[in-house]
């Protein structure tokens, strides 16, 4: 059994035709995955062509539960070590499943591993800035609200970047790391 094997990738779709192509493509790296349709307009022959082309995979029609709920359902069908949530939009190659799947055995216990975002044309990584900082959310929610930093440098683990942007939990996490020792 390949490596590749314990993975079965879960697509949510929603009137996606004309991703058909890119989605072929990273589908096409699989042996099985899960297609979760939500309610597609008849004019959309998305399924269609995919049932053409990977005839033995499960296609799962559904009124529109939405994004979450049609990975859930999807995920629940589910029959290998791992599961793979992808955006019919995406494209990933094998060696980054490769990679996920090797930061999945090197942290056994980790319950989600996920990759970034990498822009094509411009051959960088993608940091996106759609959701800013928000002082009053980070007040209320004791430092979440700055949260965009941590996706801004996501390898860091503190999100207050300023002095005047608190960080309750970073000041928690330091404190237990040092009563750790």
């Amino acid at each position: 059994m390949s490596l590749i094997d314990q993975i079965t990738p879960v697509v949510v779709t929603y009137n996606s035709a004309e991703l058909y192509d890119r989605l072929f493509e990273t589908l096409s790296i699989f042996k099985q995955f899960i297609i979760v349709d939500n309610d597609s307009d008849k004019s959309d022959d998305l399924i269609l062509r995919l049932k053409k082309s990977f005839p033995n995979q499960l296609y799962i029609s559904s009124k529109n539960i939405g994004y979450g709920p049609g990975n859930n359902l999807g995920i629940s069908f589910v029959k290998t070590e791992f599961a793979l949530i992808l955006n019919p939009d995406v494209k990933i190659e094998r060696e980054a499943v490769i990679s996920m799947l090797a930061c999945a055995n090197k942290f056994p216990n980790a319950l989600a591993i996920g990759a970034q975002v990498f822009d094509e044309k411009q051959n960088k990584k993608v940091v996106s800035y759609k959701c800013g900082n928000n002082f009053i959310i980070a007040i209320l929610t004791f430092g979440e609200g700055w949260h965009n930093n941590h996706h801004a440098n996501p390898g860091r683990w503190w999100q207050g970047e300023t002095w005047w942007e608190l960080d309750p939990p970073a000041f928690m996490i330091r404190h237990f790391f040092k009563v750790d020792k």
